[in-house]
């Protein structure tokens, strides 16, 4: 009989332990989620920027604050670091985009821009310094490079060198003045749209035209002559615009909280969505889908007493309403990118100012967090 009350209470123990284990896991898996590592889950990954290889969209890069540069080969599932000979100092990365035409890789960072080709070890291009945007236009022949550093604005040329376009010195200081935002996709190498934001009186100086000279010259501008000359179509101090690659009469620009749209070039625009009907909202983020233009992808940042982030939107009718389509349990960290896959409508990656890298593959209905290599941030 002893024996028997002894099997009862080993029994009994096993029990609570086994019940013990499982609550144990279910609390680890609320808070790291499903699978993932802790590292995944990470309150301590910054990101930068993220971008898809457009020649092979299994390739993406990331630029982490504190860390460096990281590679992924399977569409973010797992990253290694990279580029290690690039010097990018506390902020890292600034920015990262790819030649389509001579297939390299450029990076920004506050101590100037890196490049290189194939899998050849990084150069860094002397002259530059802190570069900030990089926006490469491809051409009928070739193409066009601009980057935005804190001395001015430097332009790829034919022969293969740069030219600055010069400041003056009053707005040395200024992060951006002109950069071009979007180039007409019907028209390769002929039509590019930049973004002036200022509310001073500036003119470029040194050999180049006047570009402006005014107060509240802040906008989109249309070039056909690579920002020699300029057209204001629209008042603005976002800096964002769209253009269709199917229709490029259809455009999206954005006043702070509200969202404009215009179906002839630019030539007039009508609002078609607001958020909140004060100034406490802004629109960070407005992206489009590859595919549709009726599809668009939007980050709005409440400033007013309560914060919500990340607020992320999407709308599916040319930007006429909007759902969101997550919650701030989701990430809790604000985010900093929202980057389409060209190839794929289903998937989006996000990178957040604290939680790292998140991936949809069902267009935003759901999301995991794909950190695996990716180093905690040495620098928050």
């Amino acid at each position: 009989m002893k024996w028997l009350v002894v099997t009862k209470e080993k029994k009994a123990f096993i029990r609570l332990a086994n019940i013990a284990a499982a609550v144990l896991i279910v609390m680890l898996m609320s808070i790291y989620g499903n699978g993932e590592s802790q590292a995944d889950v990470s309150s301590s990954i910054f990101v930068k920027d993220i971008k898809i290889n457009p020649q092979n969209t299994n390739e993406l890069y990331a630029g982490i604050r504190g860390n460096g540069l990281y590679r992924s080969a399977d569409k973010g599932e797992t990253w290694i670091r990279c580029g290690v000979e690039i010097e990018s100092f506390n902020n890292g990365i600034t920015k990262i985009a790819f030649d389509p035409i001579e297939k390299n890789v450029y990076v920004g960072t506050p101590n100037g821009l890196f490049t290189r080709h194939a899998d050849r070890n990084w150069v860094k291009l002397e002259g530059f310094d802190d570069v900030s945007k990089i926006f490469i236009q491809p051409t009928d022949q070739s193409r066009v490079i601009y980057v935005d550093a804190s001395s001015g604005l430097y332009v790829s040329t034919v022969e293969g060198g740069w030219r600055r376009r010069g400041r003056p010195v009053e707005l040395r200081t200024v992060n951006s003045i002109l950069y071009p935002v979007a180039i007409d996709p019907s028209v390769p190498g002929n039509i590019v749209y930049f973004a002036l934001i200022d509310n001073t009186i500036i003119a470029i100086t040194g050999d180049d035209p006047v570009v402006n000279v005014g107060n509240n010259i802040s906008g989109i501008y249309k070039s056909n002559n690579h920002e020699m000359t300029l057209e204001k179509i629209l008042s603005t101090s976002s800096g964002i615009l769209l253009i269709s690659s199917k229709d490029a009469n259809v455009m999206y620009g954005v006043n702070r909280n509200i969202i404009l749209k215009s179906i002839d070039g630019g030539a007039s625009w009508k609002e078609i969505s607001k958020f909140g009907n004060n100034n406490n909202k802004v629109v960070d983020i407005l992206v489009m889908d590859p595919v549709d233009h009726n599809i668009l992808y939007s980050k709005i940042s409440d400033y007013g007493t309560v914060y919500r982030q990340p607020f992320l939107f999407k709308s599916i009718d040319g930007g006429k309403t909007w759902q969101e389509i997550t919650s701030a349990s989701s990430f809790m960290s604000s985010v900093n990118n929202i980057t389409l896959d060209p190839l794929n409508q289903d998937i989006l990656y996000i990178g957040t100012s604290g939680k790292g890298i998140f991936k949809s593959t069902d267009a935003g209905k759901t999301w995991k967090a794909i950190n695996k290599g990716i180093e905690l941030s040495k620098n928050n």
